[in-house]
């Protein structure tokens, strides 16, 4: 779950760096206007993930010098895996981590009859 988890924030942070641009004005132009970053979780703090993405959501903010303001909602706004999913694909929400995917049908988890599924999904006849 941890690995997981470093891997949500990890892509997370990637994809609000990408957003920022990452460049600072020339002397003469205004300042980019802020990208407000609406980011739904299907839990709310005190839970651990929820904890974990409220204190990047507050240093996303804090680290792009007030050219992103990334806003939590855990559990408000959006709370079922498929909402979130189906939000940020359709451009509702800009990022969102519906943490529990592992619920939807995998390789791994529709075995056939006539032989398993192994870990690499390629179908074994022993």
């Amino acid at each position: 779950m941890r690995a997981r988890l470093f891997g949500a924030v990890t892509v997370v942070l990637l994809v609000a760096v990408a957003l920022s641009g990452a460049r600072s004005p020339a002397t003469g132009q205004a300042k980019p206007a802020v990208k407000k970053l609406d980011f739904p979780h299907i839990t709310a703090p005190p839970e651990s993930s929820a904890v974990a993405f409220k204190w990047m959501s507050e240093e996303l903010t804090k680290r792009s010098g007030g050219s992103l303001n990334v806003v939590f909602h855990g559990a408000t706004l959006l709370t079922k895996e498929l909402e979130i999913m189906d939000a940020v694909k359709s451009g509702n929400v800009a990022i969102g981590n519906p943490s529990a995917t592992t619920t939807t049908p995998t390789p791994c988890s529709t075995a056939k009859s006539g032989g398993t599924w192994t870990r690499r999904s390629r179908r074994s006849t022993s």
